[in-house]
């Protein structure tokens, strides 16, 4: 008797998970874009959930959404939502929170269970705090700290002691959460925030860009989100647009950022968001969520990890040697423009 005690313990504790009460769960996944970012969350989550039920004797069968950023649309997942009782929903947020806008807050009581990928949980009214986050929601930012990207900009070049910020004004909610946090990561790097600006459209962005290009001995430029339209309305092509611009027209001018894509492109460094890596660390939320834990008691969290990220040909270009050490404990490190890397892929 005592030995089977002992293994039964040793079966409900493995991997220091708890017991589950069903051996398949319903998941379902709304996303407000099935873009790359998007698709590489959804791997993140399943492998990593589809594991720690595996580790229990249970698995998961997934459904996804794609909001397409439409009302309607939006009011079908809805009714999917109430009519199919999923045991957990996982919420991929547009930077806007459209998804938790439009299902999340219409979907605030008992049986729903959601946590949500959305860096403005609180802006938007959806959670309380993101200590203690109430209700039936918790989650993961999709930004990491900007203190991070600010204090890797320090070691690229010691002299910066300013720095300037610009992001998409149709993004709005999210902006005020971007200005907010690089006040606070401004004062904990002691960096002077110098301007925080919302542009219309690509041709303000690379009027910014441009307008600190002579200031680069002392400061360096950080982007939330990049216009995506032209003053007309057009939509950019970034093949055209921003490539050539930031491959032959920046100057010395250092600009870090929170994107792998856009260092390929030519942006010398990164400290690079893991997506797969943030699906992940929803999908132990997850777990403890099936496993009965009430999601509004469990603290909204900031990405955990991120990638060290350079490009050799956009620093030489600026002027800058990138320390050993930094390369040494890089991601990736590209060589050309064309997508040349060494590193991991």
């Amino acid at each position: 008797m005592k030995f089977l005690t002992c293994l039964m313990f040793t079966v409900l504790t493995i991997g220091g998970l708890g017991a589950l009460d069903k051996s398949e769960y319903k998941i379902y996944i709304v996303s407000d874009t099935l873009d790359f970012w998007a698709v590489d969350i959804h791997e993140g989550f399943r492998a990593t959930l589809d594991r720690q039920l595996a580790a229990l004797g249970a698995k998961a069968v997934y459904t996804v959404f794609d909001t397409k950023l439409d009302v309607p649309t939006a009011a079908g997942i809805v009714a999917a939502i109430q009519q199919g009782k999923p045991d957990l929903v996982l919420m991929s947020n547009y930077p806007n929170g459209f998804a938790d806008s439009q299902i999340t807050t219409k979907l605030s009581g008992a049986p729903y269970r959601f946590v949500s990928l959305n860096p403005i949980p609180v802006e938007m009214g959806l959670i309380k705090s993101w200590q203690k986050p109430g209700g039936n929601v918790t989650g993961v930012g999709v930004f990491i700290q900007f203190t991070s990207t600010i204090k890797l900009a320090q070691r690229l070049n010691p002299q910066l002691k300013k720095v300037a910020f610009v992001t998409w004004e149709a993004m709005g909610t999210i902006n005020t959460w971007f200005e907010s946090e690089m006040k606070k990561a401004a004062r904990e790097t002691g960096v002077e925030l110098v301007e925080f600006r919302r542009s219309a459209s690509v041709e303000d962005d690379l009027e910014f860009f441009t307008k600190y290009r002579s200031k680069a001995t002392d400061t360096f430029v950080m982007i939330g989100i990049t216009a995506f339209v032209h003053r007309d309305g057009r939509a950019i092509d970034a093949k055209t647009t921003w490539n050539p611009f930031l491959q032959n027209e920046m100057g010395k001018l250092l600009m870090v950022t929170y994107d792998d894509s856009t260092v390929e492109r030519g942006v010398p460094a990164a400290t690079a968001v893991i997506w797969t890596d943030i699906g992940a660390q929803a999908a132990e939320k997850g777990l403890k969520i099936l496993q009965g834990a009430n999601p509004g008691d469990l603290p909204w969290e900031f990405p955990r990890k991120y990638n060290l990220v350079f490009n050799l040909k956009a620093a030489t270009a600026r002027g800058l040697t990138i320390p050993p050490a930094l390369i040494s404990s890089a991601y990736r490190v590209y060589t050309d423009y064309e997508g040349a890397f060494v590193g991991k892929k």
